[in-house]
């Protein structure tokens, strides 16, 4: 996501933003973007624990596909659909915070070149 936001703050026209997300199954929960530590606990704890896995989606909004999908763990289908559908509402509030981040960086750039030296 960092990738992006810079390649548009650069000017590189892009036909959308690629966002992505990831979902920790811990029993019947499910952790939205986990930190790298519950990342790890998670990859050292999937036969030890209730954490059956992870999926991990990056995901095009305006076209609303799926450009990757990356599933670690014991899931069944059903939890991997569940967490696919989770992924990609993070993904869709995510892209509304970078597109406000770019609105602000546009407004800046505006009123920076409007300042008279």
């Amino acid at each position: 996501m960092c990738c992006s936001l810079a390649l548009s703050c650069a000017g590189v026209e892009m036909l959308d933003l690629p966002v992505a997300c990831t979902v920790c199954k811990c029993g019947e929960n499910y952790l939205t973007d986990p930190c790298q530590l519950e990342e790890y606990q998670t990859d050292k704890l999937f036969f030890n624990s209730s954490i059956s896995g992870m999926v991990t989606v990056a995901y095009l909004p305006t076209y609303n596909e799926l450009i990757a999908v990356l599933q670690l763990g014991k899931l069944t289908l059903e939890e991997v659909q569940k967490a696919v559908e989770i992924c990609t509402d993070g993904c869709l509030r995510m892209r509304d915070l970078m597109r406000q981040c770019l609105a602000e960086r546009n407004k800046q750039r505006q009123n920076n070149s409007n300042v008279v030296r």
